[in-house]
């Protein structure tokens, strides 16, 4: 899905290590589809309220109750400007997953200080094992 939606329209090499793609979005992709895509993948990167239970369950077994309730109460936001932003995280995380073909180990999205706040620091970790040569992460 995410292939016939997002379409490569040119790319530039800036250096060694970085290069620019810029995208646009086909607009002839089905709604409903795409819709139904992208709610999966936002889904993807929280913790499935099904599956949070438990883990809750197993942290207040180890005695360790205030993060059993931190992780209880702070998954999902309760802002639509946060959900907004979120939204490029997950997206992001698919373009790379998906298109690229990187490990994306750490989902941001699940690890929340605050219910409207996801973990701080880098907003993507991910890698490609085994390593390519940087010429062929950006093929024209």
């Amino acid at each position: 899905m995410l292939d016939r939606w997002l379409r490569n329209e040119t790319f530039q090499r800036q250096s060694t290590f970085l290069d620019v793609r810029r995208v646009s979005a086909d607009t002839s992709a089905e709604d409903q589809e795409l819709e139904e895509w992208l709610g999966h993948e936002l889904m993807r990167n929280y913790f499935d309220p099904k599956k949070r239970g438990p883990l809750v369950d197993a942290l207040r077994s180890l005695g360790i109750e205030g993060l059993a309730d931190h992780v209880a109460r702070t998954n999902f936001p309760d802002d639509p400007k946060v959900v907004t932003g979120e939204f490029g995280e997950a997206l992001a995380s698919a373009v790379f997953r998906i298109q690229r073909r990187y490990t994306v180990p750490i989902l941001k999205l699940r690890y929340k200080h605050r219910r409207n706040a996801p973990a701080q620091a880098a907003d993507l970790v991910a890698f490609r094992y085994p390593p390519l040569h940087p010429s062929s992460l950006f093929p024209k």
